[in-house]
């Protein structure tokens, strides 16, 4: 009853969002924010914002990265690595990429694959040194997602040595 009832509600809340010209980043954001406490309801928000942008931007791809996230929440790596993977083609953002590259360094992570790791590893490195040249330009959002994308690397990469028992390495994260 409770599951009707919810979806109900969501279907209310799209055709609102029709009706009300909500945006793509609107959806987004709400995807986000329910993603901990209801992943149906994040997933729902996240295809609607899926289906109202424009194939080839960042809130798309944002889009994209949340439906990624909650398939690697659910454990479907094989599902969450053809969306992270689809992120470069679609948007040239890098803060995007970035978000995408940390999904696809925690996949390899929890699979063993510790090549495909370090190379992502690297690539993240790589990009986050680009975008703190350039953080100046961008936007106080951008900056923020910037920040807790650094955080989350680190995390990952601190989760990683820890698992391999590099204490020091991992402290150094």
């Amino acid at each position: 009853m409770l599951t009707i009832m919810a979806v109900l509600l969501l279907t209310q809340a799209q055709l609102m969002a029709r009706s009300s010209g909500q945006t793509a980043f609107e959806l987004n954001e709400a995807a986000r924010s329910c993603m901990w406490n209801d992943m149906d309801s994040a997933e729902r928000y996240a295809r609607f914002a899926l289906d109202i942008s424009s194939r080839h931007s960042d809130e798309h791809a944002r889009a994209v990265n949340t439906l990624a996230r909650l398939a690697f929440l659910r454990m479907d790596y094989t599902e969450a690595w053809k969306l992270y993977s689809s992120v470069t083609g679609i948007t040239k953002n890098l803060i995007d990429v970035v978000e995408s590259e940390i999904g696809l360094m925690r996949i390899c992570q929890r699979t063993s694959d510790n090549v495909s790791f370090y190379a992502y590893r690297n690539d993240i490195l790589q990009n986050l040194r680009s975008l703190n040249e350039e953080s100046e330009v961008l936007s106080d959002r951008d900056r923020q997602q910037l920040a807790s994308l650094e955080r989350s690397f680190r995390l990952e990469s601190a989760r990683y040595w820890f698992e391999l028992e590099q204490l020091g390495q991992a402290g150094g994260e």
